[in-house]
């Protein structure tokens, strides 16, 4: 049975989530990293590496992300780098044309509240113009393999708001009833207890290539609401927008029964001790055959490559427990179980 989205007319099968975070140096618990000069990794990703204070955010090292001020808050915070923080956390968002567009000007800095144990899934990619409408929308041809009209989505060019002008040449969808028809589309292909979440990093200290690799892997176990901006005034927006982050809970545990973290930081420890340790076959790579699911911070992740991400995380899980011990019987239990639940789902 195909999985209901807010629009009832919208289908899309059950899919399974991938989600990027920054590299941490304490295990993504919702603090500022205990060394922030020495986690070099967490650069890659431009909004941390074009504004990241290392000063500042040793001034802070090893609190919480909630006992920061808003103005010296790292901009990791907004990267998802707290998504096992096992209390809830909160954090103002900014729009991103409301300091220097006087048509956005009256959206005001929103709280948006993270549970604890969440992920602050955000799927750029759905809200790219010409992925949601084809590359010749501006030419008033219909792509059937567009968003869209692949899922029936009631999302169109003609929703996009006239003013102003300079928005027609941006890339991203501006239009709120656009925005929420392909928002409640992507997390509604997601259901709660079936759908698993895939958490992956670009860069860590472990390996220095252009690999990524799957750090841990749980079921989503809820999803937040849809959120509208705060508007200043806040009767009679002249433009209308929605944050396009909605909280995803779940259930990734270090050492948990219902899903598993990979021993990233005790591994780079051992690599720290003795540098004739090679970490490869310890660590789950995102196939580069199907980087594309795991693109734009969030996105969807079919059943088939759920299969070949389990299997990885597996292999490397595998290695580890034969190369330094540890109990690993509980993961490696689970991973099989929902294997064969994804098999079983596909069919013959």
């Amino acid at each position: 049975m195909l999985p209901l989205t807010g629009n009832s007319a919208v289908r899309i099968p059950l899919q399974h989530l991938s989600v990027r975070v920054p590299w941490h140096d304490a295990g993504w618990d919702g603090t500022v990293c205990r060394s922030p000069r020495q986690n070099a990794s967490c650069l890659v990703l431009n909004r941390i590496g074009a504004t990241k204070n290392d000063a500042l955010e040793e001034q802070y090292a090893g609190k919480s992300l909630s006992e920061v001020p808003e103005e010296a808050a790292p901009p990791c915070f907004s990267e998802r780098v707290n998504f096992l923080s096992a209390k809830p956390q909160r954090r103002l968002a900014r729009h991103a044309y409301a300091k220097t567009s006087e048509h956005h000007k009256h959206i005001a800095a929103t709280q948006f509240t993270h549970p604890a144990f969440s992920v602050g899934a955000t799927p750029f990619g759905w809200l790219l113009k010409d992925r949601a409408w084809g590359d010749e929308w501006r030419k008033g041809k219909i792509d059937s393999k567009a968003l869209a009209e692949r899922y029936g989505i009631d999302s169109r060019p003609e929703y996009e708001p006239d003013e102003p002008n300079w928005l027609n040449d941006r890339p991203w969808i501006q239009g709120h009833a656009n925005q929420k028809a392909l928002l409640d589309a992507f997390f509604g292909a997601l259901q709660p207890k079936r759908s698993l979440v895939f958490v992956y990093s670009k860069r860590t200290p472990l390996i220095d290539d252009d690999q990524w690799m799957i750090v841990g892997v749980g079921r989503v176990t809820s999803i937040g609401e849809l959120q509208e901006w705060d508007y200043s005034p806040p009767k009679n927006p002249p433009i209308r927008s929605y944050l396009w982050e909605r909280s995803v809970s779940h259930s990734i545990r270090a050492g948990g029964v219902d899903g598993l973290l990979l021993p990233y930081h005790d591994l780079l420890e051992r690599c720290e001790k003795d540098p004739d340790v090679d970490p490869s076959d310890c660590i789950a790579f995102v196939p580069d055959e199907f980087r594309n699911e795991f693109s734009y911070a969030s996105e969807h992740v079919s059943a088939g490559n759920a299969i070949a991400a389990l299997l990885a995380v597996k292999e490397a899980l595998t290695a580890y427990s034969e190369r330094f011990g540890g109990d690993w019987k509980p993961g490696l239990k689970w991973i099989d179980q929902r294997l064969g639940e994804l098999w079983s789902l596909r069919g013959p």
